[in-house]
């Protein structure tokens, strides 16, 4: 009576895709799904495992079985002590499997972290892929991780770490085999994408190499006495195999909260070039440091965290001029200028009427002078004519 009095609903199913060579695990959501002492789930006519451990009132989980290739679902049926409930409208899709393609880079420091990029087809109908490193020789893997799918071409995957395998191999070195090298560790890479049998072994299935070579970690070395003057342009810190299995794009320096923008990075040396302004005295979350500089830090990958120690900017900084000083000196700058063109202007002026006035002393000089001149030979003319008189 109990079973007949509720009302038992089903609301979706997530996710709504997987390979159709099942292993996708389903949650079923809905209202008093977990009332029943048995429950099974079809997809069509295709069984999906339920999980009765897992089952709760308002989702239960299933993994899905085999498909004979790709298949658009019509119906989900859940029976419940022999009562159906049916979810329509195409609640789920079998797909076909996911292939791998390229991985790149094939090197990774021991300690795991580096990012790995991984193409393909079909990689978004698995919702929680995993990459395993392991040596043929052994069959449980030595390490896997969960990787990020970016969309149905592409996703990126953290290297393992494998510290302690490397270790071991650095402990059998003098007994080393093709597998063990002095200073290499090489696995077999492979995926876990539900039940898809071909990505855990890529070079039977996809001829592809899938061979992860581990090499030793990176080491950064600290500032003497943990502390360092900066004097302008780039900031350089020494390390150890700083560059066998890491790029630029690996590396990450911040300087406070702000970053330090990597240059180069070789065997022995990073450089990169820091904010011009000294940044506040913390770590790189921001909590304060006990020196009130701020610390230096280097991480590599997702695994890789060093403190190199604590940067002193000794820059002369340039003088920054508020903005009501800068106007300020605009302003008297253009009265000045102001100034020296009307003085330029009176000046000119006062020189002109200054030529006009010589020009007109000078005319009236020469006018003065030419009639001196022309009365001076007129009274000589009458003296001659006096003369000539009296001789008579």
């Amino acid at each position: 009576h109990l079973f007949c009095s509720l009302d038992i609903q089903l609301k979706g199913v997530f996710p709504p895709m997987g390979p159709e060579s099942g292993g996708t695990q389903l949650a079923i959501t809905g209202q008093y799904l977990n009332i029943g002492s048995t429950i099974s789930a079809f997809l069509d006519d295709l069984p999906c495992q339920v999980n009765s451990t897992q089952a709760s009132s308002s989702r239960i989980t299933c993994i899905t079985s085999k498909s004979s290739g790709p298949l658009k679902v019509n119906r989900l049926l859940l029976i419940i002590d022999g009562a159906n409930r049916t979810l329509d409208g195409n609640p789920f899709n079998y797909t076909l499997d996911p292939t791998i393609m390229e991985i790149k880079p094939l090197v990774s420091f021991a300690s795991g972290g580096r990012m790995i990029t991984v193409h393909g087809t079909n990689l978004d109908t698995i919702l929680k892929p995993e990459m395993v490193v392991s040596i043929d020789d052994e069959p449980a893997p030595v390490n896997k991780t969960v990787c990020t799918v970016l969309n149905s071409i592409q996703m990126e995957c953290p290297s393992p770490p494998v510290t302690g395998k490397f270790r071991e191999m650095r402990r059998r070195k003098r007994h080393s085999t093709q597998k063990y090298r002095e200073t290499q560790l090489i696995l077999r890479i492979g995926f876990i994408m539900d039940n898809v049998e071909a990505v855990k072994d890529l070079e039977k299935h996809f001829h592809l190499r899938s061979e992860l070579i581990y090499v030793d970690d990176p080491k950064f070395l600290q500032f003497p006495n943990q502390m360092k003057l900066y004097k302008g342009d780039t900031l350089v810190i020494e390390g150890e195999n700083l560059n066998l299995a890491s790029d630029e794009s690996d590396v990450n320096v911040t300087i406070g909260t702000r970053p330090c923008n990597v240059t180069s990075l070789a065997l022995t040396q990073l450089v990169c070039t820091p904010p011009e302004v000294q940044p506040s005295g913390t770590d790189e979350i921001g909590i304060k440091t006990e020196t009130s500089l701020p610390l230096v830090v280097v991480r590599v990958g997702r695994s890789l965290r060093f403190p190199i120690g604590y940067l002193r900017y000794e820059v002369i900084k340039p003088y920054s001029f508020p903005p009501e000083a800068i106007a300020g000196i605009a302003a008297g700058t253009f009265f000045l200028v102001f100034l020296f063109v009307i003085v330029l202007v009176v000046y000119r002026r006062k020189s002109t009427q200054a030529e006009r006035e010589y020009k007109r002393i000078q005319i009236q000089m020469d006018t003065l002078e030419s009639n001196v001149r022309s009365e001076c030979k007129q009274a000589f003319a009458e003296l001659q004519t006096d003369m000539t008189d009296l001789d008579c």
